[in-house]
């Protein structure tokens, strides 16, 4: 039996983070897409364009939360030229009442101009537009990002989405999104062969236990208000799972990558492949994707 996936908070810790992180919520709804916030098990990532600008535990009642920050990202990287010797993570203890100061916006503010400096990948920033572009709508909902553990082991998922049945259902199918940029090697097979194909398989055969996970994400995504307000409280989740592959930039090289994936499904065709599209926009909603 695979390890169970948890992206979610305790229910006897949830009701209070709710009201503690109000703060945070309308922070991240206010700056339209370069923050994000996504629950993990008891605990979440705040990011950055999509850095992980800070991880925040929630502990058990009365003990408060630990926040914990990449050194590159605190006061210990200004003024240094080189952060290459700046590792691990500054970890803090604090009270509910002294979250909201701790992740004040002059604070996170501090942290995203640390941040920038790193110079975070092109891919990664690829990665935060699509989040951005696609807010949750009741046709397609970007559930989780950087995705692993539980049956996927250390694979990870870049994005993993959510799309209705039908129209107007409440039940939702998932879908894995691989994004890649076209310049990206990977775009030459691997992508298709040892990734897509296998995540999701991967998630067909223990759908019960990822269902079972991101029904509860989702209902408390929803009730922080990180959803809006057009979707319905509660979803189930069934199969079969689908795929994306996201090309964007790169436009040339992207072209001839694409053209050598359709390639590969001739010349080693898999019956998961129907299942799979690939898009080179943005926009996942526009009717810009391509059968592969």
């Amino acid at each position: 039996m695979s390890k169970k996936i948890k992206r979610s908070i305790s229910a006897d810790r949830f009701p209070r983070m709710v009201e503690d992180t109000a703060f945070l919520v309308d922070r991240v709804y206010m700056d339209r897409g370069e923050l994000d916030l996504r629950l993990r098990d008891n605990y979440f990532n705040l990011y950055y364009k999509g850095n992980s600008m800070a991880k925040v535990t929630v502990m058990p009642a009365g003990k408060g939360y630990e926040v914990s920050i990449h050194s590159k990202f605190t006061i210990a990287a200004d003024g240094k030229q080189d952060l290459r010797g700046l590792t691990g993570y500054d970890r803090k203890v604090v009270k509910a009442s002294e979250l909201r100061k701790v992740l004040s916006k002059q604070a996170l503010d501090r942290i995203a101009s640390r941040i920038k400096r790193v110079n975070w990948g092109e891919e990664v920033t690829f990665e935060q537009m699509l989040i951005t572009d696609n807010p949750p709508t009741p046709e397609f909902i970007i559930i989780d990002r950087q995705v692993t553990g539980g049956a996927l082991g250390r694979s990870r998922l870049d994005l993993l989405a959510l799309r209705p049945v039908r129209v107007g259902s409440s039940e939702y199918k998932f879908v894995i999104l691989e994004v890649k940029l076209g310049n990206n090697p990977e775009l030459e097979g691997k992508v298709l062969t040892k990734q897509l194909r296998e995540y999701i398989r991967i998630l067909d055969d223990d759908l019960p236990n990822f269902a079972h996970c991101y029904e509860k994400t989702y209902c408390q995504m929803h009730a922080m208000r990180l959803l809006g307000d057009r979707l319905p409280s509660e979803i189930k989740i069934v199969g079969p799972v689908e795929g994306m592959i996201v090309v964007g930039g790169y436009s040339r090289m992207a072209k001839d990558a694409i053209d050598a994936l359709r390639q590969i499904k001739k010349s080693q065709p898999d019956s998961i492949d129907e299942r799979i599209s690939i898009w080179n926009r943005p926009s996942l909603l526009m009717k810009a994707s391509k059968p592969l």
